[in-house]
């Protein structure tokens, strides 16, 4: 799944590499199943101001991902 998501992403005109990967990394945070620690963790971070654990997607490539989640609910 990974591979053929990241195949559609190469496909995508003008998508920078790096935010490639930054949807790619955000879509498979997401789908992974999170354990107390992970939650713990996070809100500590985002309390703190501390690097996020869910990358940013900027709002110009926000469409692009939106077309990534919904073609995983498809499935």
């Amino acid at each position: 799944e990974m591979l053929k998501l990241a195949k559609e992403l190469g496909r995508v005109e003008g998508l920078p590499p790096e935010e490639a990967a930054n949807i790619l990394s955000r879509h498979i945070s997401e789908e992974t199943p999170h354990g107390r620690g992970w939650y713990r963790i996070n809100a500590i971070r985002n309390l703190t101001g501390g690097r996020k654990l869910i990358p940013p997607v900027t709002p110009e490539f926000q469409d692009v991902f939106d077309h990534v989640q919904m073609q995983d609910e498809d499935q």
